[in-house]
Parts: structure tokens; sequence; C-alpha cells
């Protein structure tokens, strides 16, 4: 997660402008050095001012078939799905279906035997990562029956790691147990919410959240592992009906009309937007850096962004606020050189 989001932190530096000729062919051919046609392969979305700058797809989506990269593909967006999350706990914010404020355990009551005694947890304090709550991934030793309500009974009963907002540490199970509030406050499967109120409104039809094993996953990639002989291994670890963490599928081109919503305001009021990327704050009133999904990344400039890695797949979204500019780059191995590419596109866009 450290290595991904750091693109944000070298994007930073760069001042806010757009060239005002066509950035296709140079992002091609970045692109293209950073990922052969023999190798793993990567589909990148640039967004400027509302509107999809250039999108395309480099190197091998099957290494054995050497089936060429498509931009149609889905891949696994690890951490960077969490932002949905998040958007989906906003959505019902907005139809009155809970408040940031609440306790958590009025949706999940498995949580109340680990509630700090001193305060509640409150909803807010789970999407902001300060709960407390113990790692999940430390409670199974096996994937096999391990459901969200399953993750749910093992956190409740475990004691905290720490007293409620003392201190943000960054937390897949702040977000496992998320999915499982939009579950419970909407009536409805985490995945078909965010089908009915997100994937459909913006026309994310490649888009879905893996909740059970076999489902279908139309155009999805795999992705690839360095082996010890130094090859490259295919590298598969889905855990379907865990999701809000991770498990949620997406391609260039949807995560593209995401950021052109995010945008133009398509599916965030302005009071939302402000919300979804302000900063949370520990008890003492010191800011921690982690907001709704995102990480904020301001320095010269106002910046957010994420990054995931899981099962030989890595993404990193770059949203530059000032600049409205976002940079989606998702590649379908660990341990490829990101950073370099994405700080290349953003360069493009100087004065």
């Amino acid at each position: 997660m450290r290595k991904i989001l750091s693109v944000a932190a070298l994007l930073l530096s760069l001042p806010p402008a757009f060239a005002d000729d066509d950035p296709g062919p140079r992002i091609d051919a970045i692109m293209a050095r950073a990922f052969p046609d023999d190798g793993p392969g990567a589909v990148v979305a640039v967004v400027k001012d509302g509107r999809v700058v250039h999108q395309g797809a480099y190197g091998l989506a099957d290494l054995e078939g050497e089936v060429p990269m498509t931009i149609d593909r889905a891949f696994d967006l690890a951490s960077c799905g969490k932002s949905f999350t998040a958007l989906a706990v906003l959505l019902l914010r907005r139809e009155g279906r809970l408040a940031l404020e609440d306790d958590v355990a009025k949706y999940l009551p498995e949580l109340a035997r680990a509630a700090a005694p001193k305060r509640p947890i409150r909803v807010i304090d789970v999407v902001h990562m300060v709960s407390g709550f113990t790692s999940y991934m430390d409670l199974v030793d096996s994937w096999e029956g391990v459901d969200n309500a399953k993750i749910a009974s093992l956190v409740g009963a475990e004691p905290l790691d720490f007293p409620t907002g003392s201190r943000h540490e960054y937390s897949n199970t702040d977000y496992n147990l998320l999915a499982t509030v939009v579950a419970r406050a909407s009536g409805k499967p985490f995945g078909e919410y965010l089908a009915e109120k997100v994937f459909a409104p913006l026309g994310m039809e490649s888009s879905v959240v893996l909740e059970r094993a076999g489902q279908p996953i139309p155009h999805r990639v795999y992705g690839y592992r360095e082996g010890d002989d130094g090859e490259w291994v295919r590298d598969v670890d889905d855990t379907p009906g865990i999701v809000g963490d991770g498990s949620l599928f997406s391609t260039a081109g949807d995560l593209a009309r995401y950021a052109v919503a995010l945008q133009t305001g398509k599916i965030l009021s302005p009071e939302e937007l402000a919300l979804s990327i302000e900063p949370g704050r520990l008890d003492s009133g010191e800011p921690h850096g982690y907001a709704f999904g995102w990480q904020d990344w301001s320095e010269e400039e106002r910046a957010v962004a994420h990054g995931g890695s899981w099962a030989g797949t890595t993404s990193s979204i770059y949203r530059g606020l000032d600049r409205r500019l976002t940079i989606i780059v998702l590649a379908n191995a660990v341990d490829l050189d990101l950073e370099s590419p994405a700080t290349e596109i953003a360069e493009i866009f100087e004065e």
C-alpha cells in the first residue's frame, strides 16, 4: 500500500496546468516503455477538467497465451475500492438511513463487546480508521467459510487494539465492517446497493463486487507475481463474500466515468464532496490524513490518492483537486514500477 500511494507523493510537486496539444501519443510512449509487449500489462485513464483525455492498454493480459492487454479488462482494485465503500456511506447519509455520528453497534451489535468504554465507536470513526478494531486477517487461518458476517463476529469478540480516536491505523477491518453497515442500513447486499446507486447511474457497466464464489466477472484479467526462479507466476487469491475493503472489480473506462462524476458534481453535492476529502482528526484534534477512502496528499496543491495491491494486481488513483486531474493506472503484476510512468504522464500537463 505505501509503495503504491507514493505515486501520488511524486505527482504533488508538479504545477497545475494542461497542455493544449493532444497528450495521447506521449502517454502511449510513456506506458509502452514501462510495459513492453512481452511482459505483464497495464491500463491507464486520464481525466482532465471533467473529460477523459486518454485511455490506453499496454503489455500482456495473459502471459501464457501471449494475449495483449485491452482497455476493457476488469481488474481487482484491491484497496482502491475503499472510496466506493465510503461513497455508499455518504449516499445512505443523504437518504437519511444512517448518520455519521451513529454508534456503529446500531448496525453491528456484534461489535458491542469490543466497544470502547470511554465513548461509542461511531460510523465516522470507522470511516477514518480510528476505531481500534483489530485486524481480521490476524483472526483467520483460511478464507474457507469466511464472509463479512463472520468477520464482524470475530472482530467483536476481540478487545480493541487501541482506544478509539487515540490514533489512526490503516485498517482493512474498518472498511469490511462498513460494507456490512451499508448492507444492513440499506436492506440490500453491499454489491447490489453499489450497483443500483453508483454503477448504474454512472454507466459503470463493467464494475462488480465479488460476493459469491463462481460469480462471473466479464473480461477479468488475472495477475502475476515473480517466482523464485524469476519467472512470472499467475497469482489468484479471491475472497468472495469478504467485501468493502476489496473484492471490487472494475475497468479503466469505468473508473474514468467515476472520476468525471467526481469532478463534475454528478454523484456528490459540493458539501458531500468537501466532506469526502476532508482529513479526519484524532480525539486530540490532530489531523491524521485519511478521509473517505482517500489519503490526503496535499502539499503544493490539494490532492488525494489511494492505491491497492492484492493477488498479483496493483492499482493507483491520483486526484489533483486544484488541477482537476485524475490519473488511473491498473497493472496485472506486483512489484511493477507505477511511479515513473505516472509521474511522466503528470508532467505532460505542466505549463
